[in-house]
């Protein structure tokens, strides 16, 4: 399996809030967005695994 850069692939684009497919695993779709203002947490214990990679105030 090919190691994906996720800091790599987040600046393929600049939109926010559209989630961009960046590989397969599994059968199961690895996914990466770009947020900008509030974010609220939210958690489907059963479907999703989420990691933030990282976070940095933009005014």
């Amino acid at each position: 399996m090919p190691v994906v850069d996720l800091n790599q692939k987040l600046t393929t684009f600049s939109d926010h809030w559209a989630p961009k497919i960046v590989e397969k695993f599994n059968g199961h779709d690895v996914m990466v967005v770009k947020v900008k203002g509030e974010f609220v947490w939210r958690s489907h214990a059963d479907t999703d695994i989420s990691s933030i990679l990282s976070t940095r105030a933009v005014k």
